[in-house]
């Protein structure tokens, strides 16, 4: 039985070949730690390094490359902001369609007693209306915070919109982008992002264990998340104050970032307009066949303009588990079932607290797996799936 691949807001995969070349190819040489030697392999593989910096400032629109900071995951992103900007007594305000990823911190410092937060509450599709963000502000709001994409149901954050109101009030925004990156086009600058958090594994097509975060022109003071070596100011037992070495401590993932760099350079070969079209009409051909169906629930974006390729699905007295057991067992389709590390989004639609199965799609799906995939579900749904 072959398999079909639908988990790749979790991962992405397969990974274009030039992403897995490019790893076996730095194993081999250069090999080497990057930026701790002056010998010959250590600079190739600091040229590396400095490279895939480049390659995500042009993608993200941040003309500094050292504004490239390089993380585990777009997780390790979230927390050095929060835990590196916010100071005693602020407020922020963030949105009911946020990953663990922000929720787990903010509610950690909230037990502290450092911060309030406010949550502006999203419909059922996702829709978040901006101007609830400007009637949220109070005199102590530091940062706006949000994903720009959906894990669960794919909708997309006005993120523009909402960063114009961050400007003109002199608040920050964070944007997690680990959802869009990729997929969709952002430019810090257009959006008025002051930080933008990525996961490397996803629409980047990298390796898992690499992320970025994204500073823009305007941020300069940031607490280190971690502290130690760096291979710069080796003399001083004191961090270095200069990016990026002041937020990279320890040996970075070096054959990750190979792989980074690989798959961000086949998204500008092959053209960011071209992998959104590509994977918004594998949406369509799923919404057109599901449809048809009238047995499956669909939970996505109120309109197809916002909308990425994620969906999630409910059947009617079946347990979400059972859908995706029998996804994977029978008809060997690989999809995530339960609620996905957002909570509050589930919450927000309507599925907490079983969840939904969600159906995430790639440029590299083929339109027979999506046919393939609503006949198992029409099956499931109907009860013939042993049949």
């Amino acid at each position: 039985m072959s398999i079909i691949y639908l988990d790749n807001s979790a991962t992405s995969w397969p990974k274009p070949r030039e992403v897995t070349k490019a790893m076996k190819s730095f194993m081999e040489y250069p090999g080497s730690n990057s930026s701790r030697g002056s010998h010959r392999m250590s600079i190739e593989s600091g040229r590396m390094v400095y490279e895939c910096r480049e390659k995500i400032a042009l993608l993200f629109g941040q003309a500094d490359p050292t504004k490239v900071i390089f993380t585990s995951n777009a997780t390790e992103a979230v927390n050095t902001v929060l835990y590196g900007v916010l100071g005693e007594n602020q407020h922020i305000v963030t949105t009911s369609l946020e990953h663990n990823a922000v929720m787990r911190p903010l509610n950690h410092l909230r037990s502290l007693g450092k911060l309030e937060y406010s949550v502006v509450r999203a419909s059922e599709k996702g829709e978040i209306d901006p101007n609830d963000f400007k009637k949220s502000i109070s005199k102590r709001t530091k940062m706006f915070v949000v994903n720009h994409c959906s894990n669960v149901i794919g909708s997309l954050t006005p993120v523009e919109e909402i960063g114009y109101i961050a400007k003109e009030n002199g608040i920050l925004f964070l944007v997690d982008a680990a959802q869009s990156a990729g997929e969709f086009q952002i430019d810090l600058k257009k959006m008025n992002i002051d930080f933008l958090a990525l996961t490397g594994h996803k629409m980047l097509y990298g390796p898992m264990g690499t992320g970025a975060l994204v500073l823009g022109d305007n941020v300069d003071e940031i607490r280190p998340l971690k502290r130690g070596g760096t291979g710069s100011s080796s003399s001083e037992e004191t961090q270095p104050d200069f990016l990026p070495d002041r937020l990279e401590s320890g040996t970075l993932n070096a054959v990750g970032i190979a792989g980074l760099l690989a798959g961000i350079d086949w998204i500008l070969n092959i053209g960011q307009e071209k992998i959104y079209s590509t994977i918004k009409k594998k949406f369509l051909k799923f919404m057109e066949l599901l449809e048809d169906t009238h047995t499956i629930e669909i939970f996505r974006s109120y309109s197809i303009e916002n909308q990425s390729g994620t969906f999630s699905i409910r059947i009617k007295n079946r347990a979400v588990s059972d859908v995706g057991r029998i996804l994977d067992e029978k008809y060997g389709i690989m999809s995530r079932v339960g609620l996905h590390c957002s909570p509050s989004c589930h919450k927000t639609i309507g599925t907490y607290p079983h969840g939904t199965v969600r159906i995430s799609p790639s440029y590299f799906t083929e339109e027979e797996e999506i046919h393939r995939t609503v006949k198992a579900l029409d099956e499931i749904a109907k009860g013939i799936e042993n049949a």
